[in-house]
């Protein structure tokens, strides 16, 4: 991996201070946050350097000289505030799922109405399985702040970009903020829909043949990079069994 220069390092924080700016903002649009609440970090690329959201700041009215920049090992390296109270729970995260490079942590309503009721969104709904994977998966309860949150928050995302956090919110991972970002909205609509659905009567899931088929399709979607005709995607789809 080649590390950037200082000048692109400097380049590179900037470009993500003004991500955290813009989807802050996005955040508070969708109301998956209120008053201080809520925290977002991003990897510096090519770096072991991450830019993450201060403590005791409105996320919608941030400005790139609130946030702070730190190294792996929780040092700061610029900043003249307190980072965010889950910085344990951000290192953990960073320092042991390489392939996470942005969270998003929200407290949507009914996202911490699923975690007080310590449910596991099952794969119901499709968009389950497109989205998030087989289901949306619970971390266990520990104190804000702590190690035990983080390292909890890292087996419950070992197989899932987003998880329920119980008695807490969500937390959501990406290659890029926005990418975590659509995904914590996904996880309060689907939320959303399970619950209500529960209200009315029993919801059955998909089942593991259905699920099957659903990441079959979608990744022989992936593999159509044109489509001239109709028979493009039949093609497509008969390589997996599919039609």
């Amino acid at each position: 991996m080649r590390r950037l220069s200082q000048k692109e390092t400097e380049k590179k924080v900037l470009e993500i201070k003004r991500e955290i700016v813009r989807v802050g903002k996005l955040m508070h649009e969708h109301t998956l946050v209120s008053g201080t609440g809520g925290t977002m970090a991003s990897r510096v690329p090519n770096s072991k350097l991450f830019v993450i959201t201060p403590s005791g700041f409105n996320k919608g009215r941030l400005s790139p000289e609130h946030l702070v920049v730190m190294n792996l090992k929780g040092e700061v390296v610029e900043g003249n505030y307190k980072p965010s109270i889950e910085i344990f729970a951000f290192l953990e995260i960073f320092n042991n799922l390489s392939r996470v490079k942005a969270i998003v942590h929200t407290h949507s309503s009914m996202a911490i109405a699923a975690g007080l009721l310590r449910i596991e969104v099952p794969p119901a709904i499709v968009k389950t399985v497109i989205e998030i994977g087989s289901k949306i998966p619970l971390a266990r309860y520990a104190c804000p702040g702590t190690k035990q949150l983080g390292k909890n928050l890292v087996e419950a995302l070992k197989d899932s970009n987003a998880v329920l956090m119980e008695r807490h919110g969500v937390l959501a991972v990406g290659q890029d903020l926005e990418t975590a970002l659509n995904k914590a909205i996904i996880v309060e609509e689907l939320c959303t829909q399970y619950l209500t659905a529960r209200l009315f009567g029993e919801v059955t899931n998909l089942s593991k043949e259905e699920m099957s088929e659903v990441y079959d399709v979608i990744k022989a979607w992936g593999e159509l990079k044109k489509f001239r005709s109709i028979q493009d995607w039949e093609k497509t789809l008969s390589r997996y069994g599919r039609s």
